[in-house]
């Protein structure tokens, strides 16, 4: 099963997913794809169950260093800031959600760039 799935296949509960993410972070470290992917999901059940500040303030967390350790078009990146979405708008922080969905906008229309920058040798 991959990160945040039991060995049925199904997505398991909260308390689960809080201790898979537990465990994650002491073996894995908190910047392992695994326990990021732990992180988001666990954020979104929070958001599912109702719990906004807790979605949100797991689902920032998330974001914040999923963008530090993968490139900004990453699947990760973007299942994070779709995640942080779908919990602003469930406690009705819509600027927020709406910034954020702009800028996802942004990263999903924009080819991907090997080229070096204006003005660089």
């Amino acid at each position: 099963p991959s990160a945040g799935e039991n060995a049925s296949g199904t997505k398991p509960d909260v308390k689960s997913l809080e201790a898979e993410l537990e465990s994650a972070r002491k073996t894995q470290g908190a910047e392992h794809a695994d326990t990021l992917t732990l992180m988001i999901q666990l954020a979104e059940a929070y958001g599912a169950e109702g719990s906004g500040r807790k979605s949100i303030k797991l689902g920032e967390e998330a974001l914040e260093l999923v963008r530090r350790v993968q490139p900004p078009s990453d699947p990760l990146v973007i299942a994070a800031m779709k995640t942080l979405i779908a919990n602003y708008r469930r406690v009705d922080r819509n600027e927020e959600a709406e910034r954020l969905e702009e800028e996802l906008a942004n990263l999903q229309q924009a080819p991907p760039s090997n080229k070096t920058k204006p003005g660089s040798p």
